[in-house]
């Protein structure tokens, strides 16, 4: 139970979240494209996917290129390269796998048509994106991976395809340092300081790349060159904390903040003119302002994260819907079923109060007056009951009246759906559940009874009426005045039968209601009912 409370809990914070960024329009102005170097940060692909989903509305644009070593990774929006080299001897395996690579003119083919791949995934994406200009490039890879060496090959080879689309294409490295274990510590940061060796080598202003990378058809190879620093910035990520200590889920507290990187340089504005230059991140400048000497420093980054507690406000608020449900079902003062009943109008008042909404004003039978009746004397109906009576004077015009005015609009005006009534007063599925028990269930039971019992009495009372002689309740044994005593024989069906016609169809009305809301409830319950479980 309470890992269910929690994911909807964490369901909730994202829906609200994502509600924000669509708000305020969260959006990359230019393409993005995520390469990930090595196992050791494939996880990487679908938390950075997850964030860029929650943070970006258009995050569907962006794309993802695994390389690993016998490895792939099938995801939607993700191209994957794998490299079929076999790990030999541990402590040459880096210093011998740029060499193998370069030598493989199926693996080169292989990356060219990845890369063509990526830059048609992209492009397809024209749409999403403000400006066509530029190309953001994040790499990631661990420190201590062996495949790092191929840092410098993949760099160049994406930066110079992708050139060919894009004016400016700017690559930043994400160099992500774990200890790992103890066993391997020791080649590990061996791997490690390789690594930065060769990174303060590739970000001199003198770096020079000449390489056959390069397969032209006809597996013709050819030298692709480069010159100058081979990423704009180099983030350093690590495991530790300032004071020294291991952080808890480093790796994914270092994917999320690479996401936040990239928003911050490439998140698209809509009131630039509005805003002060100091408010704005310049990459430029600050890449400026950590050389020294025009040489080279690293960078690190972090997120301080000031937001909407989402996961707390719902598990705050399940906590007092459950109190107070408990509270609720616990509770001897007050009839609990008796007030649910009543909210979801299922009470003698809140009944009353539906039919009398729904039926037309008694004073409307009045109109009956107005239908045009039969020449007949009153001594031809004196021996006669009133309902042969009334079908006498006016056939079964009087029935269709009623039938049209009183009935027909009642049940066009209660067709109206009711679910959504109830899902206003009754918010808690666990009141939808009291209901359900044998207590509700008996008092609903009642309810309907009462109602029917009093349907039941009209009914006879309104027979016994009907079969009254006219003579009986109307004029003397010396009938003298016939035309006073025709109007009384209709004054009588008005007032007395088609009255009674008229409360009958008030419970009428209460009935159906009643049946209404309980098959919408039924409905509700049926839904909940597997979630209260």
């Amino acid at each position: 139970m309470q890992q269910k409370t929690l994911k909807r809990a964490e369901r909730y914070a994202v829906s609200h979240d994502y509600a924000s960024v669509e708000k305020d329009d969260i959006r990359a102005k230019s393409p993005t494209l995520f390469v990930v170097l090595g196992s050791e940060v494939k996880e990487s692909i679908g938390i950075i996917k997850k964030t860029m989903d929650q943070k970006i509305v258009n995050a569907q644009g962006a794309a993802y290129f695994y390389i690993g070593i016998n490895d792939t990774l099938e995801e939607e929006r993700v191209i994957s390269l794998s490299l079929p080299f076999e790990v030999q001897d541990e402590k040459i395996y880096r210093s011998t796998l740029s060499e193998r690579f370069l030598q493989s003119s199926e693996i080169l083919c292989q990356l060219g048509e990845k890369v063509t791949q990526i830059k048609n995934m992209i492009l397809e994406q024209h749409r999403l994106f403000r400006s066509w200009e530029q190309l953001y490039i994040s790499v990631v890879c661990a420190a201590g991976d062996p495949i790092s060496v191929l840092l410098p090959d993949i760099t160049v080879f994406l930066k110079q395809k992708l050139s060919e689309d894009f004016k400016q294409v700017f690559i930043d490295l994400f160099a992500i340092v774990d200890e790992g274990d103890e066993v391997r510590l020791a080649l590990r940061q061996a791997m490690t300081m390789s690594l930065f060796k060769e990174l303060d080598y590739y970000q001199e202003e003198a770096y020079r790349y000449l390489k056959p990378i390069e397969i032209l058809p006809g597996n013709i190879s050819i030298n692709m060159a480069y010159e100058g620093p081979l990423f704009e910035l180099i983030y350093v990520l690590t495991d530790r904390k300032e004071n020294g200590q291991k952080m808890k889920q480093a790796k994914q507290h270092h994917y999320e903040t690479l996401c936040y990187m990239g928003l911050l340089k490439n998140r698209y504005q809509k009131n630039t003119e509005g805003l002060d230059a100091k408010e704005q991140y310049n990459s430029t400048l600050f890449r400026h302002n950590i050389f020294e000497k025009g040489q080279h420093r690293y960078a690190s980054c972090n997120v301080a994260k000031v937001k909407r507690p989402g996961i707390g406000i719902y598990m705050a608020a399940a906590y007092h819907l459950y109190k107070e449900y408990m509270k609720t079902i616990m509770s001897e003062d007050g009839d609990v079923v008796a007030d649910l009943l009543d909210r979801s109008g299922l009470s003698e008042e809140r009944l009353n109060r539906f039919a009398s909404g729904v039926l037309k004003g008694k004073e409307r039978l009045k109109d009956i007056y107005t239908l045009m009746s039969n020449q007949v004397s009153f001594k031809e109906i004196k021996n006669k009951s009133f309902k042969d009576a009334e079908i006498m004077l006016y056939h079964e015009s009087c029935e269709a009246f009623f039938e049209v005015n009183f009935r027909a609009a009642a049940d066009t005006k209660q067709s109206e759906a009711i679910g959504a009534k109830i899902k206003a007063e009754i918010r808690s599925p666990y009141a939808i559940s009291e209901l359900f028990k044998e207590s509700g269930q008996a008092a609903i039971r009642n309810l309907r009874e009462q109602v029917l019992f009093k349907k039941s009495k009209l009914e006879t009372l309104m027979k016994e009426k009907e079969q009254e002689l006219v003579g009986q309740k109307i004029g003397t044994p010396f009938t003298l005045f016939d035309k006073k005593y025709l109007r009384d024989v209709k004054e009588y069906l008005i007032n007395e039968i088609y009255e009674l016609k008229y409360k009958m169809l008030f419970e009428d009305i209460k009935l159906k209601q009643i049946d209404c809301i309980k098959t919408a409830l039924e409905a509700l319950h049926e839904v909940i009912e597997k979630d209260i479980k």
